[in-house]
């Protein structure tokens, strides 16, 4: 008699199978496994030049902040992050996905007004013509260091703010229309909100990327105006001048003064809180 010997199946498929990624940002805080061994600190390659820095800090780092450290484009530094939390060499410590909607924006809001943050993680993106990146600048500098990173040609400028081990505010910048345009699913991913930052004095050059915005849904839009001379200005003349709906917000700002930079924050929060969408 024949004994038929049957090998059980298994589906290819399922064989393969691997838990999904973590999604994360480009403001996940991340730190050195507790069990990881030591990485090679002379190596040069991305993933072993990305461990060694974090090995090396005493706190947590963002993405953007190892991927200046390393001279690393933030995508490369994204991918290369991703497969070392894959490997159990490092772990997330904060929101994998900076996304809290009109709750984060709460919360950021009670920061600035004193109150104790709790872990939130809440990302703003700000976009200038390019006669305004000084503006730009003085803006996220003031929220933390500036961490730039070129992205298909164009550059991009990140900062963050954080309290102990949670990040409370990361804010995102771009000049120029073309820049925006070209990198808008990118910029745009996890944002809670965007800020058009103008000159009193070049409301003009804001038209075309106000018109571009005003054609995009999803993302709440409010216009900040650096008052970069003496001459009066109130909000409808923007509105006008720019060619905005008359429910989109207008605050005025003074970019190179600290103080005025936290009370816009402030401002602009307490608008987005209650704001849907450009229009």
């Amino acid at each position: 008699m024949i004994t038929a010997h049957f090998t059980p199946r298994t589906n290819p498929l399922r064989a393969t199978a691997r838990a999904p990624r973590l999604r994360i940002s480009e403001f996940t805080l991340v730190a050195p496994a507790f069990h990881a061994p030591a990485p090679d600190l002379g190596a040069s390659d991305p993933q072993s030049r990305i461990l060694a820095l974090a090995w090396q800090s005493l706190e947590p780092l963002s993405v953007v902040e190892l991927a200046d450290q390393a001279g690393f484009p933030v995508a490369l530094t994204m991918v290369a992050i991703t497969h070392l939390i894959d490997d159990r060499r490092l772990v997330p410590c904060s929101p994998v996905a900076a996304s809290g909607g009109a709750g984060a924006l709460e919360q950021i809001l009670q920061a600035l007004q004193g109150h104790p943050p709790q872990a939130v993680t809440a990302k703003l993106l700000v976009t200038a013509p390019m006669s305004g990146e000084p503006e730009l600048r003085a803006l996220l500098g003031h929220v933390g260091a500036i961490h730039p990173s070129t992205s298909q040609g164009a550059e991009v400028l990140y900062a963050l703010q954080r309290s102990t081990d949670t990040l409370n505010l990361a804010m995102t910048g771009v000049c120029g229309l073309p820049p925006l345009i070209s990198l808008w699913p990118d910029l745009t991913r996890n944002a809670e909100a965007l800020v058009l930052l103008v000159r009193d004095t070049d409301l003009d050059q804001g038209r075309d990327i106000a018109a571009w915005l005003g054609e995009q849904t999803g993302v709440p839009v409010v216009v900040a105006v650096h008052l970069a001379s003496e001459n009066e200005l109130d909000a409808p003349q923007v509105r006008e001048a720019l060619s905005v709906p008359e429910r989109v917000p207008v605050v005025m700002i003074d970019a190179h003064d600290p103080y005025s930079v936290t009370s816009v924050l402030r401002d602009v929060c307490h608008h987005l809180t209650r704001l849907e969408g450009w229009g």
